[in-house]
């Protein structure tokens, strides 16, 4: 399991779902003006098949990007800087990293995304 999530594959996968978060807020916004405009029903029915796709597109899209990014540039963005732990505070809390990187977080994503997939289809 942890050469999968070490891969370049669910590094990419974790930036793309990380990613659809926006993605799927932008069409949610269209899609909500298109439905307000729209009254024929077929229409609105169209519109949102249109959605769907849009968002099967932006995450196909992003995926393909995300696999041609080279490693460093994803290990050195969105990082946070986290203030130094004082010389007073107990042992346990020494060994913290001094920032939080979510681009080392996001590989992790991957299998819990797929985790989460496998739940609801075997739940029907």
């Amino acid at each position: 399991m942890n050469y999968l999530v070490h891969s370049a594959a669910a590094s990419a996968l974790g930036w793309t779902l990380a990613h659809s978060l926006w993605q799927g807020a932008l069409v949610a916004v269209a899609l909500a003006a298109a439905l307000c405009l729209l009254r024929s029903s077929r229409a609105r029915y169209f519109a949102g098949c249109l959605a769907l796709l849009t968002l099967l597109a932006a995450f196909c899209l992003t995926f393909r990007h995300e696999l041609n990014v080279p490693a460093p540039i994803l290990k050195a963005s969105l990082s946070l800087r986290l203030p130094p732990i004082p010389q007073n505070a107990p042992s346990d809390f020494r060994h913290l990293p001094s920032a939080f990187r979510a681009a080392d977080f996001l590989p992790w994503l991957a299998p819990f995304w797929f985790a989460g997939v496998l739940f609801f289809q075997l739940r029907n």
